[in-house]
């Protein structure tokens, strides 16, 4: 829930940001967002084809199409919905770091590896394209690559309790000594999930 919260949030930012040329349009995107926030993924995809319709140029209407498609397991269409938002928006981050989890749904990786990068390149701060791009390394087997996004992350959030259990988890599959301590971290910053771990691990 938190992280669509930030979605919505971010997603609102730039909506209003935007010159408003085709009030219409507008109305529909944000009503596909009200749609998206009650979960309700058809309406919304159609009241974002209904803004596109009325607008092609409308990137936000792509985008949230897609989302919309994501949640209803449409990757073929997501993927298309969040290219032609990339076309028309090229630093729009969010696109890239979707498409990527997309990617990651269709086990393409490699390509999600891609798109992670490109939403950490435009928006060097976002926390969740790090947290996304250190799974997929994993995912890659590419243990060493996921523990540097996961210190990036508490770098730039010292109080994310998800990224030091995250680390401290992959650090166990390495036998790193310093993986418990990860752990305990992620418990005094408020992790419920790591009581097991650091019962079985660290003794």
């Amino acid at each position: 829930m938190k992280k669509f919260l930030i979605f919505i949030t971010v997603f609102l930012i730039t909506f209003d940001a935007k010159s408003q040329t085709t009030g219409t349009a507008d109305s529909y995107n944000l009503s596909g967002i009200s749609k998206l926030q009650q979960n309700d993924n058809i309406a919304a995809c159609t009241d974002f084809s209904k803004a596109i319709n009325l607008d092609r140029n409308s990137f936000e209407g792509y985008y949230g199409r897609g989302v919309a498609k994501k949640n209803l397991k449409d990757y073929d269409g997501a993927i298309i919905d969040f290219n032609m938002a990339v076309y028309l928006n090229p630093k729009w981050d969010l696109a890239y770091r979707y498409r990527g989890k997309v990617k990651m749904e269709q086990k393409k990786q490699e390509e999600a590896l891609d798109d992670f990068s490109k939403a950490i390149a435009l928006n060097p701060t976002d926390k969740e394209a790090y947290l996304d791009r250190a799974d997929c390394y994993s995912w890659l087997i590419n243990f060493e690559a996921s523990i540097l996004d996961y210190t990036k992350v508490i770098e730039l959030y010292p109080n994310n309790a998800e990224a030091y259990f995250l680390r401290g988890t992959i650090k166990i599959l390495l036998q790193n000594p310093t993986a418990c301590s990860d752990l305990r971290n992620a418990k005094e910053l408020g992790s419920t999930e790591v009581d097991e771990m650091i019962a079985s691990y660290c003794k």
